[in-house]
């Protein structure tokens, strides 16, 4: 067990989008009025194995929703910014330059992974709160019931899913600066020796 490790990567990339698709996913399940008792329930009833169980589920949640995330964040970034997403979306495409960085530009290759990992996490936490929001509409205009505690969640996850969707691009620009610079100098430096 001491061998397993959760990095940064995978805490904010997995683990806590999956937490809230889990949450919509037991909204689905089972209705609740008051969301916060229900998670803090649920937080109280933890121990180590069920706490395990939880952020194995969370991860695996958070892992498959990537994909579906990202295929959101495609169309949709170019729609609402089309300026600032006119660059293709997919790295995989610039494969060869990314190599060539990674092999001669280490420095700018860890710049490069670091804007890919918060990119994927700022956009699987849209899709995310996005999912507990529909969930959360949905669930609310089925039974009738609009407290104030769902409203006020309604709107807290609105505005953070609009702001993880707008730092997505942002890192998204900042990986093309980092290929598009590092490519330069290392065009640069092999025109001058």
């Amino acid at each position: 067990m001491e061998n397993i490790k959760l990095g940064f990567f995978e805490i904010f990339t997995y683990i806590i989008p999956g937490f809230f698709v889990l949450i919509g996913i037991s909204l689905i399940i089972e209705n609740q009025n008051d969301l916060i008792v229900f998670v803090v329930d649920k937080a109280n009833d933890m121990n180590i194995p069920k706490s395990i169980l939880f952020l194995v589920i969370c991860y695996i949640l958070g892992f498959k929703s990537q994909f579906v995330a990202y295929e959101i964040f495609k169309p949709l970034s170019k729609w609402i910014w089309p300026k600032r997403m006119e660059k293709e979306t997919s790295f995989s495409k610039l494969e060869s330059r990314i190599s060539q960085i990674r092999h001669f530009s280490p420095n700018n290759f860890v710049s490069l992974q670091k804007w890919f990992a918060l990119r994927a996490m700022c956009y699987g936490m849209f899709f995310a709160l996005l999912f507990l929001e529909m969930i959360l509409i949905f669930r609310s205009i089925e039974f009738c019931f609009w407290s104030h505690q769902r409203i006020v969640l309604l709107l807290v996850f609105s505005i953070f899913s609009i702001l993880f969707l707008r730092r997505a691009v942002t890192f998204h620009e900042w990986s093309h600066r980092t290929i598009k610079k590092s490519m330069k100098h290392m065009n640069e430096f092999k025109n001058r020796y």
